[in-house]
């Protein structure tokens, strides 16, 4: 079966990612949106509520780019979200149907991004923890070298509760720690969005002296 084809001028995938860091940023901006991760980083639930998030900022937008989630784009990659051009829009449509089996939606994909949520020191065990976020994370960029070669890019928030004054340090000693240990990226940006947050309703459910810190950190891969 023949792939559909959408032209790649050479720079969208770069001009996708920028579309990606734009649509994070207007979602940082958003005082309703930084209570509601907030909450969602109390249950733990982020990682859904931030992929939702970004696909929707960036449908919202009207920069040339549109975005899907969780499709396959060969027998070992579903990366968590998928951009691509407004122009392929007919033609993802198509391929997206008969994506189990076909993977011409590498044909018209221009960013594909894998997400993870760290958590900072104390707030994890087991694979949830820092190291093993990373490795994690390590994977993933292996995976889409080898894939997506020149398309991929990961998206990591770094969250948790601390005392207040000292989140913001654990934090970057977080974010310090992953960029230290993963392949050199084309373009990155560092995005905090909560810091030192403690809603009135937490009083009840949180120790008093505590509060929530979360930043992401959103790269894209080296082709």
């Amino acid at each position: 079966m023949k792939h559909l084809q959408v032209h790649d001028n050479g720079s969208e995938t770069s001009a996708a990612f920028r579309v990606v860091c734009a649509a994070a940023r207007a979602l940082a901006g958003d005082e309703r949106w930084c209570d509601m991760l907030a909450e969602n980083l109390y249950w733990a639930s982020m990682e859904a509520f931030l992929q939702s998030s970004l696909l929707a900022a960036i449908n919202r937008t009207d920069e040339g780019f549109i975005a899907d989630r969780e499709r396959n784009v060969s027998p070992r990659l579903r990366p968590d979200l998928l951009v691509f051009p407004v122009r392929a829009h007919d033609a993802w449509w198509q391929l997206r149907e008969r994506a189990q089996e076909d993977t011409s939606l590498s044909d018209v994909l221009r960013l594909a991004v894998q997400m993870k949520v760290a958590w900072t020191r104390g707030n994890a065990t087991g694979s949830a923890t820092l190291p093993n976020k990373i490795a994690a994370t390590r994977s993933d960029i292996a995976l889409l070298h080898e894939v997506l070669p020149g398309k991929g890019a990961v998206a990591v928030l770094v969250s948790g509760f601390h005392p207040r004054g000292d989140g913001a340090r654990e934090v970057e000693a977080a974010l310090r720690a992953l960029v230290a240990e993963v392949p050199a990226t084309a373009e990155s940006l560092v995005l905090p969005l909560l810091e030192d947050y403690r809603p009135a309703r937490w009083d009840k459910l949180l120790e008093p002296d505590r509060a929530a810190f979360s930043t992401l950190w959103l790269a894209r891969l080296q082709d």
